[in-house]
């Protein structure tokens, strides 16, 4: 993991503001550990950061994810930022911090990509079972090419 303090992260919970947040996240070398969106009530340990959506600093960590790691990855984060995986935002964070320092291990069986991966085909993270027919499209996997 990161080296960079703890922080939490308040945004307006859609995916070109989460992206706003990563960038936030390596222009300020801080690792969020919670993303929360507008009127959250939760309490963090946490110093809390609010990041406005910021459209020119999102498309360029949308277009980043292609060229650093591969389309295929940004397919991934994409359609995991859709699921409803608890903590998503976390879960994709991990996996794009470690892409975007060219420390994600080009193995597909990474335990942060296999659980974006089971999020993405729409199987209930916590029991296992099939999700109901409202869950996403079929995944575009990550082949851990670059």
């Amino acid at each position: 993991m990161s080296t960079w303090p703890p922080c939490a992260f308040l945004y307006d919970g859609t995916f070109p503001g989460f992206l706003s947040c990563v960038g936030e996240s390596f222009r300020r070398k801080e690792y969020p550990f919670y993303f929360l969106p507008p009127g959250a009530k939760q309490v963090s340990p946490y110093p809390l950061r609010e990041i406005g959506t910021d459209p020119y600093l999102a498309k360029l960590i949308y277009n980043a994810l292609a060229r650093e790691v591969s389309e295929s990855f940004r397919r991934l984060v994409e359609d995991s930022f859709r699921t409803g995986l608890p903590q998503k935002e976390r879960h994709i964070f991990d996996a794009v911090y470690l892409g975007l320092t060219h420390a994600l291990p080009r193995d597909r069986e990474d335990e942060r990509v296999r659980l974006l991966r089971r999020a993405v085909r729409g199987v209930n993270f916590l029991s296992g079972s099939p999700a109901s027919r409202t869950a996403p499209p079929a995944p575009r996997a990550w082949t851990g090419e670059r």
